[in-house]
């Protein structure tokens, strides 16, 4: 159990929510992406992409665990 806060404690903070507001925009750059490469290809794209989402929808959490762990 945590212990309340005394008057003169160090205040500690994380950067979490920088992380969090980085990761949204990266998302949000990837969609935009991702969607003028399925338009501007025909249809051809969607292939691709997903070929690249598997892959890389297995690398992600490893990434984010030691990217989170060197951050903290």
């Amino acid at each position: 159990m945590f212990e309340a806060a005394r008057l003169h404690d160090g205040i500690e903070h994380t950067g979490a929510l920088g992380g969090l507001l980085a990761g949204a925009v990266i998302g949000i750059a990837m969609a935009v992406a991702g969607a003028a490469l399925i338009v501007c290809t025909a249809g051809l794209g969607a292939i691709l992409l997903g070929v690249v989402l598997s892959i890389g929808a297995g690398a992600a959490p490893a990434m984010g665990g030691s990217w989170g762990a060197a951050r903290t």
